[in-house]
């Protein structure tokens, strides 16, 4: 028996992999989620989203993606994967999203003017491109970072064409001093943080009732462990709550404690040192 059957939820609410529908509204997300959809609404050119390894940001991408509608807005989603890949790569991975095809075009320069037709088409239409880029902390050549400052001088009577949100871990902000002009292009740059304290409970009960579990499954004396053995890192409060779940199960009992909580995370964070 797994541990959904066990605990009679419809699936597991602490996994790891970004699932949209468990995006939770703590208030550090809110408070980015709408000052980067205000930009966008409002077509302000370059934002950054920095946040440690693990706060969130990825979800909230997504779920921003999700709240964009597509008769108003043309999205594109891009994933670094690789520090090694071109300028160019970039520029013309934003033109396909654009639905612009480049294949045949022998320099950037062919690119760059069909995307521009593009863009220019769209805002004609009253649509706004967006285009976020997640990992972007993999930038770390100095000719992606100029490819995308040349994107940002894109303009229509003094209207920015295009809306490009960068997304990564602290290590973004290098990126972007490889190229100043683009690092002076940024209109808004938020840093997300840990959950507070008080949203532990929330973030958990959220969790568990989206999977049709158990709203009593932790004792409240185990909020407090939650908290201070992850800090309030959200994937680590996943990780945590999985891994108790299975260690109730073993125990025979459908009530985590405290205890439980603090002996599984000794074991499940122990490779991490001080989190």
């Amino acid at each position: 028996m797994n541990i959904e059957e066990y605990f009679g939820m419809s699936e597991n609410p602490f996994k790891t992999t970004v699932d949209e529908k468990y995006y939770f509204q703590s208030i550090q997300h809110s408070t980015a989620f709408n000052k980067i959809k205000y930009l966008v609404d409002r077509m302000g050119g370059l934002s950054v989203l920095i946040g440690g390894a693990g706060m969130g940001k990825s979800m909230l991408s997504r779920r921003l993606i999700m709240d964009l509608n597509p008769d108003e807005y043309e999205v594109g989603l891009i994933i670094v994967i690789h520090t090694e890949i071109k300028g160019v790569w970039i520029l013309r991975q934003i033109a396909k999203l654009m639905g612009v095809d480049s294949a045949s075009d022998a320099d950037p320069i062919g690119t760059i003017s069909k995307l521009y037709e593009k863009l220019y088409e769209l805002n004609s239409e009253g649509k706004k491109p967006v285009i976020l880029i997640d990992e972007a902390n993999m930038l770390t050549k100095k000719d992606q970072m100029e490819e995308l400052r040349g994107l940002t001088n894109l303009e229509v009577q003094g209207q920015k064409l295009i809306n490009i949100v960068l997304i990564g871990i602290p290590e973004l902000e290098d990126s972007l001093k490889l190229d100043p002009p683009l690092a002076q292009r940024v209109t808004v740059k938020i840093t997300l943080g840990p959950l507070q304290q008080s949203e532990i409970k929330t973030y958990i009960q959220h969790r568990l009732n989206i999977a049709k579990g158990p709203a009593g499954l932790f004792d409240e004396d185990s909020y407090n462990i939650v908290y201070n053995r992850t800090k309030g890192i959200p994937r680590l409060i996943n990780t945590l709550c999985y891994n108790s779940m299975w260690a109730a199960k073993d125990l025979g009992v459908k009530k985590i404690s405290a205890d439980v909580l603090a002996s599984v995370a000794t074991n499940a964070f122990s490779h991490l040192g001080e989190v």
